[in-house]
């Protein structure tokens, strides 16, 4: 094939059918921010804007993998309020449904697809596209066990033998049983805190008692929690020290 007739299939071809994955990591800002019309959200300025205006913003980065193990040269970014359409209707469901909330997937590995979110929008082009924003379908213990799944999923999506159904996604949605109860949920979160409390114990309790529900499971003296900030494996805990 020569270079013009492979340039003309490139100029040719279509975006694949279905939506776009990705892998990797998340990152979660909550800020204020005002609304301008023509602009979107834009930062709270309180010597320029009047209370009434200011509003709650949350900015949901995902910096994917790439095959090698290192992040792509992009990132995903959504910046989100309450009423929001994306929020409201995917990816907050999405959420509910692993049974985890916003503030405790700070850090986590996740595996997400960009979903179609109810509007179209004209680029700079001047061609009409659909919006899409994030929607979460599972969540990793490790950037190891992120990389082995979007290994798996690239693999089945060119051709090969990799199959989603082995990826080791770690949280399935609520109502299932086995390791993926609402516990075990908010322990495989442990490590995630603990990370971004850099080993201290002190800030480790305060993101606990933040998270509702890592909170209602366990505390700074919780022989897991203790376990973490020390390397030291837990005993088993007696019948009286295991939450009903």
């Amino acid at each position: 094939m020569s270079l013009q007739e492979a340039y003309q299939e490139f100029e040719e071809q279509e975006r694949p059918d279905g939506p776009i994955h990705y892998f990797g990591q998340v990152l979660v800002d909550i800020y204020d921010g005002v609304l301008v019309k023509g602009a979107g959200i834009m930062p709270y300025d309180p010597g320029v804007d009047t209370a009434a205006r200011k509003v709650k913003v949350s900015k949901v980065t995902v910096k994917p993998l790439k095959k090698d193990g290192e992040f792509a040269d992009y990132e995903i970014e959504r910046r989100l309020v309450p009423f929001d359409n994306g929020w409201a209707k995917i990816i907050k469901p999405s959420l509910a449904r692993l049974g985890v909330s916003l503030p405790m997937i700070n850090g986590a590995w996740a595996h997400i697809q960009m979903t179609p979110e109810g509007r179209k929008y004209t680029n700079r082009n001047g061609e009409e596209k659909e919006s899409t924003t994030i929607e979460f379908l599972g969540f990793f213990d490790t950037k190891e066990l992120a990389q082995t799944a979007a290994d798996a999923h690239f693999s089945e999506f060119n051709g090969g033998n990799g199959s989603l159904t082995d990826s080791p996604t770690t949280y399935a949605p609520n109502g299932q049983s086995g390791s993926n109860s609402e516990r075990d949920v908010a322990q495989r979160f442990l490590p995630v805190l603990g990370t971004q409390a850099k080993g201290d114990p002190a800030e480790l309790a305060k993101l606990i008692a933040a998270n509702p529900i890592v909170s209602k499971y366990f505390s700074i003296n919780s022989p897991e929690v203790i376990s973490l900030l020390t390397g030291v494996q837990p005993t088993q805990p007696k019948m009286a020290e295991i939450p009903f």
